[in-house]
């Protein structure tokens, strides 16, 4: 940081303070309702010259990240001609497919790729999201938020590999007619786990042989396990598929799995 630069910490947890950086001020609250009480007294602790550069810098900063966020969706678009689908694709597609105020659970892992820059979320219950950690939570997830949530659809982002953890659960959604709709994100292994070991750079890396990893010979196939628990289960090979298959998804009255394939995007070197 710039000597100049006042480091302040605000968290709920005394662990937190100075832990990682030394602090010049440390306050313990919790930060909405914290910074909620402090605004007003900042406003009126700025002078006239602080108010004009704090307007000037929101002003310089609101037009960046709308102008990133045009050429996001400009190369988005454009990535929806590839087959298989880039994650970055996938997301577009949802993000011009489903209703604004859709409920989404996510647990897409490597496969969320600027979603909540492509589709904000407006009311903090509309988004369930994990920052790390175990995996499989996200389709029993999807199962319990639209318990909750029965008057609409929810939208579950599973990747392949997380999605066989609790793959019941999809017998729970077709038992109580649940709006869920379970997207697995499949790109035939589990690739937070193999981009870990690439990233240690141990004996797999080395060997590029990921043991355990890769979901192939047999491929899994998702249409037919969520047939054989009561879900309506369909197969997007692109972007037009995947568009269909949400539009339908919409309008059914019980829960649909959209198996939708997508590029590995692994480095391998």
């Amino acid at each position: 940081d710039p000597p100049d630069v006042a480091v302040v910490c605000l968290d709920v947890n005394p662990w937190e303070m100075g832990k990682n950086y030394a602090v010049d001020v440390a306050i313990l609250g919790d930060p909405k309702a914290t910074l909620s009480e402090m605004a007003p007294m900042i406003g009126q602790l700025m002078s006239e010259t602080s108010r004009q550069t704090a307007a000037q810098r929101a002003e310089t900063l609101g037009r960046a990240k709308a102008e990133a966020q045009q050429r996001l969706r400009a190369q988005a678009a454009e990535e929806t001609s590839k087959t298989p689908m880039p994650a970055l694709a996938m997301n577009y597609v949802i993000a011009t497919t489903v209703p604004e105020d859709i409920c989404i659970v996510d647990e897409s892992l490597t496969s969320d790729v600027a979603l909540r820059n492509l589709l904000p979320r407006r009311h903090p219950r509309d988004y369930f999201g994990l920052k790390g950690g175990g995996i499989g939570w996200g389709l029993p997830a999807t199962v319990g938020v639209s318990l909750a949530r029965r008057d609409q659809p929810v939208l579950g982002l599973i990747g392949d590999g997380s999605a066989m953890y609790n793959i019941q659960a999809l017998w729970t959604a077709a038992r109580y007619g649940l709006r869920s709709i379970f997207v697995i994100c499949n790109n035939g292994q589990y690739l937070i786990l193999k981009r870990r070991l690439h990233a240690y750079d141990g004996p797999a890396a080395k060997a590029q042989e990921y043991v355990g990893i890769d979901l192939v010979n047999p491929a899994i196939r998702f249409v037919n396990l969520a047939n054989s628990l009561g879900v309506h289960g369909v197969r997007a090979e692109g972007a037009t598929d995947f568009q269909q298959a949400l539009k339908e998804a919409l309008q059914r009255p019980g829960p649909t799995l959209i198996d939708v394939a997508i590029e590995a995007d692994f480095p391998t070197a």
